[in-house]
């Protein structure tokens, strides 16, 4: 595949591959020089004469079919002399060419590889090829127009790749024509290794928005959103907020090297992302409104399919880190993803969505600091994740008679290690799993309170009541005693200020009474 070089030209895609060259199927630039975009229109291309007398190898329909017995299978025939007895669309019609047909009936499930390409040896003509499923009236279960050249043809040939077949059925393989286009073809039929599946959102869970790329014989485009030595674009596709709080996203595209033409990427490994989420600004990104910010993202890179001889991924990032909560944000949110790849300076090329799922058909485009249409949605999953933590929060009391000047840093804690600290309210909040705790709060030199048997649901908030604390436990062993009121004692009105249970900056009549009125008390104190 690193062989595999394409330049990008206004019109078409110029392909060199092991020494051939080909013109693409309609390659196009679309927003920029650097986008890349499929169209399946093209003009008639008849082919050259062939001999009358060539040799008719497959059969004139499907009832008389060429059975094929055993895979790998390879075959050469013509197509001059037979009737024009099927057409199906892919996407051209009215084709008035004439056909041949196979059929093979496989023992297991399987895919297979159907190829007027490789060897190609005597394919000589603009071909069409398409499989049916036992029925030779019903809708084909497999089409192609063009997808390669062969040796003799220099575009416009026909494959189809990684067919699924299941046990048991007929298939019947017509070997069919542009337009009026007949001639001389070679056929192979090989085993397939499963292809991988079109981006569509299913394997994901929680999905609150998806929008599936556009599968590969359909008009895409594939729009650069990256920085690399030679350009800067970023890419961002808008969704209707509904006070999400995302956890993962994946999108899909293309990772390529741009070097006066497209080249695939040696390496992907290094290939990081910015991600951002904008507000909106009339229908465009608002990128002054920065709702959340990643950067150095390294997602999961998985082989996606190919299109039109570029290979695509899916990119898969199963942890926001912290997820991005669009709470309260009203309108349509913009989500921003640009590589970054200084090691390879490869580009992610963000592919379009399928027009009939997409929220809608716009997706922006910035380039030299100004946002620009590109003509189609992208393809994204975004999902939420349901919440399995609780939380558990509340504030702390303290006896009438000590008011405490600063109250935070008191030492709250949950069954199971977890734990937090007052804030300056003398409040407090911790996240815990769905379940019931024990909750202490305690600080040197004052007797803790335990409520017991707190319960958290997930998704909500759990609030306990105010314990009030008492203070004058000064060596901290449960229980305020005379040793204690001999500390606080010692210390009254001088400078030692470890006995200063309410914080105010002196030993006072208020701490010696706060410790005097608690003697024989032991904790922990009752928690209501």
């Amino acid at each position: 595949m690193n062989s595999r070089v394409k330049t990008l030209v206004l019109v078409a895609a110029v392909v060199v591959l092991a020494g051939a060259t080909v013109v693409a199927a309609e390659l196009q630039s679309s927003v920029t020089a650097y986008d890349l975009a499929f169209d399946p229109m093209k003009p008639i291309v008849t082919s050259g004469e062939v001999a009358a007398n060539a040799p008719m190898q497959g059969g004139e329909d499907c009832g008389s079919a060429t059975v094929i017995g055993a895979l790998p299978y390879e075959d050469s025939g013509t197509t001059s002399g037979y009737s024009n007895d099927y057409d199906e669309t892919c996407p051209y019609t009215g084709s008035t060419s004439p056909d041949v047909v196979y059929s093979y009936t496989p023992a297991t499930n399987m895919f297979v590889d159907i190829d007027l390409c490789v060897p190609g040896t005597n394919t000589d003509y603009d071909t069409k090829v398409y499989v049916y499923e036992n029925d030779c009236t019903a809708a084909y279960h497999a089409c192609n127009d063009d997808a390669c050249s062969s040796p003799l043809y220099s575009s416009y040939v026909s494959a189809l790749s990684a067919v699924s077949l299941t046990a048991g059925n007929t298939y019947y393989i017509v070997v069919d024509g542009y337009g009026s286009a007949s001639g001389n073809y070679t056929l192979a039929v090989t085993e397939a290794v499963p292809p991988p599946p079109l981006f569509d959102c299913s394997a994901y869970t929680d999905v609150v928005f998806g929008q599936p790329s556009h599968a590969t014989d359909a008009g895409w485009s594939a729009a650069t959103s990256g920085q690399t030595s030679s350009f800067s674009y970023a890419v961002a596709e808008n969704f209707p907020n509904a006070d999400y709080n995302l956890t993962d996203l994946h999108w899909h595209g293309m990772a390529l090297l741009y070097n006066s033409g497209w080249y695939v990427c040696p390496d992907i490994s290094t290939m990081t992302f910015t991600i951002e989420f904008y507000g909106d600004n009339a229908g465009m990104p608002d990128d002054t409104n920065v709702l959340c910010s990643y950067t150095g993202v390294n997602p999961v890179k998985t082989i996606g399919q190919d299109y039109a001889g570029y290979g695509s991924y899916v990119f898969d990032l199963d942890t926001l880190t912290p997820s991005c909560d669009l709470t309260g944000v009203s309108g349509d949110v913009w989500m921003m993803a640009q590589s970054q790849d200084a090691t390879n300076d490869c580009t992610f090329l963000w592919m379009s969505a399928e027009e009939t799922t997409a929220y809608d058909t716009e997706s922006y485009q910035l380039n030299a600091g100004v946002w620009g249409p590109t003509g189609y949605s992208r393809g994204v999953c975004l999902t939420e994740q349901a919440a399995t933590d609780g939380t558990l929060d509340g504030c702390l009391s303290y006896e009438p008679d000590l008011t405490v000047t600063d109250p935070s840093g008191f030492t709250v804690e949950a069954t199971g290690g977890y734990s937090t600290t007052t804030d300056a309210t003398g409040c407090w909040s911790m996240d815990v799993p769905e379940g019931s705790y024990d909750v202490t709060a305690s600080n040197p030199d004052w007797l803790g309170g335990t409520y017991y048997g707190a319960s958290v649901t997930a998704g909500a908030t759990t609030t306990l009541p105010n314990p009030t604390l008492l203070g004058g436990d000064f060596d901290d062993n449960g229980t305020v005693e005379l040793l204690d009121v001999t500390y606080v004692a010692s210390r009254y009105g001088g400078g030692d200020l470890t006995a200063d249970l309410n914080r105010n900056g002196s030993v006072d009549l208020v701490d010696v009474t706060g410790t005097t009125s608690h003697y024989g008390t032991s904790g922990p104190v009752p928690w209501p």
